[in-house]
Formats: C-alpha cells, sequence, structure tokens
C-alpha cells in the first residue's frame, strides 16, 4: 500500500472503499444521510486492540464457569436477522450508534477529498502564475529563457506530485485507523459476524457482514422522523 500513488484522492478512496467491503469491518455502503433531530452521545472510548477485549472475556469465563453463555452461535443471515431486530427493538440507542459509525466515514472522506483538493489548487495557482509571469509575446522569448520556465514549471509540478503522494499514503493510514476503530465498535456491539472470533477473511463471513451492514443501513432510512 505505501507504494501506491494516485492523481485524485475520489479514486484512492474508492478503492479503498471496496478493500473496506471485501477485508474489513466498515459500513462503507453507500446511503443518504438521514437527518436526526437528536443529539447523540459520543461513543465510549474502545480498547486500543480487540485481542485485549477478548482476553478478558475469556478470563471472566474462566473465573466465572457457573455463567457461560447458552446462546447458539450465529450461522447464517437469517439468525442475525432475527438478533439485529431484537436488539434494535430492546436497545434504542442502538440505530444511531450504527449511524453515528457512518457518519464518521462521510466525514473523514469528505474532509480528505476537500484536504486533497486544496493542494491541487495551490499547485494550480502557482503554475498559473509562472504563466503569467513569463514573457506575453512567446515569440520574443529567448531559448534560455523557455527552458528555464519549462524547468521551474516541471520542479514545481514533482514539488506538489511528492506533496499528494504524502498526503495520500497519509490518508491510507487514517483510514486503517478508522477501519480498526469501526470494526472494535461493531464488535462490542455485538453485531453478528463482527465478533473477534469470526475468521474476518473468510468469503462468507464478509458477504454476511455485508448483508448485516445493508440491513443496519436501510433500518437507519427506515426509521421514522421524530
Amino acid at each position: 500500500m505505501a507504494n501506491i500513488k494516485l492523481e485524485h484522492l475520489q479514486e484512492l478512496l474508492q478503492s479503498l472503499q471496496k478493500q473496506h467491503q471485501t477485508h474489513t469491518n466498515s459500513t462503507s455502503t453507500s446511503i443518504e444521510n438521514e437527518s436526526n433531530p437528536h443529539k447523540r452521545q459520543k461513543l465510549i472510548n474502545q480498547p486500543s486492540s480487540s485481542t485485549s477485549t477478548l482476553k478478558d472475556h475469556h478470563q471472566a469465563q474462566q473465573d466465572h464457569p457457573n455463567h457461560q453463555p447458552t446462546t447458539q452461535p450465529i450461522l447464517n443471515f437469517d439468525q442475525a436477522l432475527t438478533t439485529l431486530q431484537k436488539t434494535i427493538e430492546l436497545q434504542p440507542g442502538f440505530l444511531d450508534k450504527i449511524q453515528q459509525i457512518k457518519e464518521d466515514q462521510d466525514q473523514f472522506e469528505l474532509r480528505s477529498i476537500d484536504q486533497r483538493n486544496q493542494i491541487q489548487a495551490e499547485l494550480d495557482r502557482k503554475l498559473k502564475k509562472l504563466i503569467n509571469s513569463s514573457s506575453p509575446d512567446n515569440s520574443s522569448s529567448s531559448t534560455t529563457t523557455k527552458i528555464q520556465n519549462e524547468a521551474r514549471t516541471e520542479n514545481l509540478k514533482n514539488e506538489y506530485e511528492s506533496k499528494l503522494d504524502l498526503f495520500d499514503r497519509s490518508v491510507l493510514s487514517k483510514w486503517d485507523q478508522l477501519k480498526l476503530s469501526q470494526s472494535i465498535t461493531l464488535q462490542n456491539l455485538n453485531v453478528p459476524f463482527f465478533s473477534g472470533e469470526s475468521d474476518q477473511s473468510d468469503p462468507k463471513i464478509i458477504t454476511q457482514q455485508n448483508l448485516v451492514i445493508n440491513f443496519l443501513m436501510n433500518s437507519i432510512n427506515e426509521c421514522p422522523s421524530e
């Protein structure tokens, strides 16, 4: 990933969206943002990794052997759907937390695109200024002057190409952090197929995850405004 160089952040994010849908726990399904008149509570700070959470859970089971969970593991989407419907019914704030995940991702994408566009606009302004500073009569310009202007233009483009490359790498790093945060949040919310015990590289699990996310996004859209 470190060697990825793209001209437009939109293309970069679209590529990352595809990776997000096939290899990670992300709410990358595109939906129109729904207005919510209720102020959401901030999500509780999550542990730095899902491993520590699972270890704590395992230790708790060892300390209290009489309190082992009796529920059967969810094996298919139909079972997940039943679980999610009960969760939505019994936990009014559940969908708000899911929507907050999506809104955070939307804001990340919009902010990243805007920041990259600003870098590109700065390059365009400097190139325009460089062109305007040259002789308006190109025929009267010396060969040396033309060569110098071409060299300045090339150096300027190279400078901003490096800036854009560094920015894209930064976006990739932040995107990975966002994916991890989403994964931990979904796991702590007990969303089916997002537990630490699931094989996140299994294509079947990934398919089930996408179905779950689509259902949650549709549930958010169908919520009546109060």
